[in-house]
């Protein structure tokens, strides 16, 4: 029986020790009075968000990229659309309701064929894109990342929780076979 109570009692320990380090990821999101802890991510809130600013404008959504959004057809498709809409509400506002929308859905057309909406590469700010990302992450509440955090990875920290009672398993089979 004595045995037994090891097995349970270091899985159980295993299991808990990485449910707490995952915990401590971001919690708690302000320095504890008692020890002074601090979770990982709020503690080091400054590198994480520019990590992950670097990481989407260096791998991910580089000025290139945008530029290539800017330039699909939909985008200025639905960009006439604002842009007609708005004009019509503006006529109906002043009482002008002579022109036809068709004629204005025409006047849009060719103010977009006259004028370029291509930018150069370099229009776009060199890093304002880490930059704003960067900026957004520590303007979020602590509450908000950790959430993220964890709906983006349940799967991997149920994982780790799993080995850590796994490795406690192992222990405990090595504390009965030593002892």
């Amino acid at each position: 029986m004595h045995w037994a109570a090891v097995l349970v009692i270091d899985t159980w320990l295993g299991w808990v020790t990485n449910v707490v380090a995952i915990k401590m990821l971001t919690r708690p999101y302000q320095p504890s009075r008692l020890l002074s802890l601090q979770g990982l991510i709020p503690s080091s809130i400054d590198r994480f968000a520019d990590g992950v600013g670097n990481l989407i404008s260096e791998h991910l959504l580089d000025n290139a990229h945008i530029l290539e959004i800017m330039d699909d057809e939909r985008l200025v498709y639905a960009a006439k659309d604002n842009i007609t809409g708005l004009i019509i509400k503006y006529i109906t506002l002043e009482g002008d309701s002579t022109l036809p929308h068709s004629a204005v859905r025409e006047i849009v057309d060719d103010l977009f064929k006259n004028v370029s909406f291509k930018l150069p590469v370099d229009a776009i700010t060199p890093g304002g894109i880490e930059k704003a990302i960067s900026t957004r992450i520590k303007q979020m509440p602590m509450a908000k990342i950790e959430a993220l955090i964890h709906t983006t990875a349940t799967s991997e920290f149920t994982f780790i929780e799993r080995v850590g009672a796994a490795i406690g398993f192992i222990i405990g089979l090595c504390q009965i076979l030593i002892f």
